[in-house]
């Protein structure tokens, strides 16, 4: 099973954009919603995936692709 395949489309467009180097407030006028928005995107990648922190998270999807 490939880690997209559980998480949301918005949950993968924030993780992009997060990837892409964007901050809270970009990634949110980016994908047009509130950075609170994508501060709950955030929150739910970090349970799903058991992350701690940005980077880890950003290792883990960079690992899956």
């Amino acid at each position: 099973m490939h880690v997209k395949d559980f998480l949301t489309n918005p949950e993968v467009d924030v993780a992009a954009c997060l990837l892409n180097g964007a901050s809270v407030k970009r990634t949110a006028m980016l994908l047009g919603v509130s950075p609170k928005t994508v501060e709950a995107h955030l929150r739910n990648l970090m349970l799903k995936l058991q992350c701690d922190s940005n980077d880890q998270l950003i290792d883990i999807v960079t690992e899956a692709g």
